[in-house]
């Protein structure tokens, strides 16, 4: 069976009726004794909790309650009796108070070296460092490609003008344009100078009779006419009444 290990024990406060009637909280060394179940509940510091050492209650619960009590807290219970005859030997007691950790011991001789670990992880990036001095200047590398078109810089100032040069030869005539837009009629000429007399025309066709003219106003008394022939003789008229 192994050691188990305890949390030292300088005072049972007390008994509870069960788990629920503990304090929340207690000191190192106090206990509580739970009279429903019979266990005995210490404070551990490390674990901020109670802990139980087990049932103590049955056939020697109250001696070794008792036992445990005089232990802890030193006192007898009870006015002193005659000696009596030996009893039998007790169950083995818990675990006493775990003792104060020693001094440190003296180094041990160096170990063989280990196997070199697994690379860490990257650190993050430290600060730059001061610049070192220039290198020698490598050799010439190859011509690069064409760079792309610079943008077009300033309009320079005009030259002299150059020689003139021989006339070139005469262009293609080119296409025919499309047909422009009517010109606007220009300034009237003087007149030119009369032309010959030209032919006589065929007659044209008769127009439409003209509406009747007004009544002139009367012509002036003409002469005088002849005096007439005479002339025949009338018809008998009716014979009177």
């Amino acid at each position: 069976m192994g050691i188990r290990k305890l949390p030292p024990i300088r005072a049972i406060l007390g008994v509870v009726d069960d788990r629920g009637g503990l304090p929340a909280r207690g000191e190192v060394g106090e206990a509580w004794w739970d009279e429903a179940s019979g266990l005995l509940w210490i404070w551990d510091h490390d674990a901020a909790a109670w802990v139980d050492i087990g049932r103590w209650f049955g056939a020697q619960g109250s001696s070794r309650l008792t036992a445990l009590l005089a232990g802890v807290a030193g006192t007898v219970v009870g006015g002193a009796g005659a000696t009596g005859s030996r009893g039998a030997q007790g169950e083995r007691g818990v675990a006493g108070p775990a003792g104060e950790r020693g001094a440190a011991g003296p180094a041990g001789p160096a170990g063989i070296k280990g196997d070199a670990g697994s690379a860490g992880p990257m650190g993050p990036k430290g600060d730059g460092g001061p610049a070192g001095p220039a290198g020698r200047d490598g050799a010439p590398g190859k011509e690069g490609l064409p760079g792309k078109p610079g943008p077009a810089g300033e309009r320079g100032a005009a030259g002299p003008a150059g020689l003139k040069g021989d006339a070139g030869p005469a262009g293609r005539d080119g296409a025919p344009g499309k047909e422009g837009l009517p010109g606007k009629p220009g300034a009237m000429g003087s007149s030119g100078p009369m032309g010959p007399a030209g032919k006589d025309g065929k007659p044209g066709a008769m127009g439409p009779a003209g509406a009747a003219g007004k009544d002139g106003k009367p012509g002036a008394m003409g002469p005088a006419g002849a005096a007439g022939k005479d002339g025949k003789p009338g018809a008998m008229g009716p014979a009177g009444a």
